[in-house]
């Protein structure tokens, strides 16, 4: 039991913590050149975009999606230069960032990647440039940025003014956009590091690995919706692979309980006490001890999960109330009808007194 109750409430924490980010519409995909998102923006040749481009559209048909909208990201031309993650040297580009003054500068963390507002992706995500408010700096659907600054990558920072979307907050769609007005103010330029798709119909499994398939080969990166991890199966088998171990322990507990009053039971046959009367003890010895070991075991998961969780008590407040009514009522229920339907006539072997 006790094995059964820390699964099921290990699998209903872990299911909690872990949530669907929400990065792209079912819909989208994202191709970057190389494994780019959220790092520095690698300035190509026009031959090596051109190849990028191609193998973008050949993605494009097999997954049948729209024309590849060009993602661009501003950097600094003159900046210093860094590395990515596979050792190429790229420019940090502009993003909002929460700066921090420290005793010898600031100190800078990334919030929202900006893509550039080209026509094309302002095209792409629905907005008229009419619409826009000229003095904006950054077109964002999000209501979290308050605070932020542009950072231009050379540490040099600009307070924006923000033009509200009327778009899904998706953290990875490029809808958080910085206007050419900023780049002019900071002195960036575009780069263009990124190519979004978007189908009729929500992707396919099929579709995402095909996708991805080409885009190694073509030593490119994809990103799609990222689903969330589901522990439904987990905590289900879990649940009652602990229930069939509980019910085998049980069933050699009561087994050892009946060898060891075999004389009590000779005694209440000899009184008269039916197989009905027989059935019904050991029912109840079985269902009691089987509902002792639920509740037992229940009480001390959850002590173990509000030690190991507590810091963050709010992971167990959905608890898994089916599995934990199995546990606790379906295992006692279970156990006292096997004992009923087992116990019946006693074997001649301990029906009668052994000779001495």
């Amino acid at each position: 039991a006790a094995i059964i109750s820390i699964s099921a409430a290990a699998a209903q924490a872990s299911a909690t913590t872990s949530a669907d980010r929400g990065n792209l519409p079912a819909n989208e995909l994202v191709v970057y050149s190389g494994d780019q998102h959220g790092g520095p923006a690698v300035i190509t040749s026009e031959a090596a975009l051109e190849a990028a481009r191609t193998a973008v559209q050949g993605i494009a048909t097999t997954i049948g999606a729209s024309t590849p909208t060009a993602l661009q990201q501003a950097i600094d031309p003159s900046g210093p230069d860094v590395l990515t993650g596979g050792g190429v040297r790229g420019k940090p580009p502009a993003a909002l960032v929460k700066v921090t003054r420290v005793a010898n500068g600031i100190d800078e963390e990334l919030i929202a990647t900006l893509y550039v507002a080209t026509p094309e992706l302002l095209r792409y995500e629905g907005i008229d440039p009419a619409t826009i408010e000229p003095a904006a700096d950054v077109l964002t659907p999000r209501h979290d940025l308050d605070g932020t600054e542009i950072g231009a990558g050379r540490r040099t920072t600009l307070a924006p003014s923000f033009h509200q979307l009327d778009l899904p907050a998706y953290t990875s769609q490029p809808t958080t956009m910085i206007t050419t007005a900023a780049m002019t103010k900071l002195g960036l330029q575009p780069t263009t590091v990124a190519w979004a798709l978007r189908t009729g119909t929500s992707l396919t499994q099929a579709q995402i690995d095909a996708a991805s398939r080409a885009a190694a080969a073509a030593g490119l990166s994809i990103e799609t919706r990222s689903s969330p991890v589901s522990y439904g199966q987990l905590r289900t088998d879990s649940t009652a692979i602990g229930v069939l171990v509980a019910l085998g322990v049980l069933a050699m507990t009561v087994g050892l309980i009946r060898s060891e009053t075999a004389g009590d039971v000779r005694t209440l046959s000899a009184t008269g006490a039916s197989s009905h009367t027989r059935r019904t003890i050991t029912g109840a010895t079985a269902g009691a001890l089987g509902l002792l070991g639920g509740v037992l075991g229940l009480l001390g998961a959850y002590l173990a999960m509000l030690a190991w969780h507590h810091g963050k008590l709010s992971s167990l407040t959905h608890p898994p109330i089916v599995d934990l009514l199995v546990i606790v009522v379906g295992l006692p229920m279970i156990a006292a009808a096997g004992g009923w339907l087992l116990a019946g006539a006693e074997p001649p072997a301990i029906a009668r007194a052994p000779l001495t």
